[in-house]
């Protein structure tokens, strides 16, 4: 028996009409987001429930993780917390490094030439 692949032409659709019920303040705010943001109603819950689905998985990731180690190789309460204080502070970017040797300065404004 052959397998042929799935190809897509242009006429199928990606996306799946469907019908659901939103609170009133909830719609009324992805509108509002939405208007703002310059997207479709459509565009803004679409991006959120793919939002909401990566952060389940990625949780269900993190329990897979910590459920592979056995109670002893987990850290103390106390380690744990201190973990999370280094974790949760706040993250400054990198200096670029210059482009310009040590031994050079740059001139901040143009200068005038004495006459000799």
């Amino acid at each position: 028996m052959m397998v042929l692949p799935v190809v897509r032409s242009a006429s199928m659709s990606t996306t799946e009409k469907i019908s659901i019920t939103l609170g009133r303040v909830e719609l009324q705010k992805a509108k509002t987001l939405a208007s703002r943001l310059g997207l479709s109603l459509s565009t803004v819950i679409t991006d959120a429930v793919r939002e909401h689905v990566e952060a389940q998985a990625r949780k269900a990731a993190g329990l897979a993780v910590v459920a592979s180690f056995t109670a002893a190789d987990r850290p103390s309460e106390k380690k744990m917390q201190q973990l999370l204080q280094l974790w949760n502070q706040p993250q400054h970017p990198q200096e670029a490094p210059s482009r310009i040797s040590p031994g050079r300065k740059r001139r901040t404004s143009p200068t005038k030439r004495r006459a000799g």
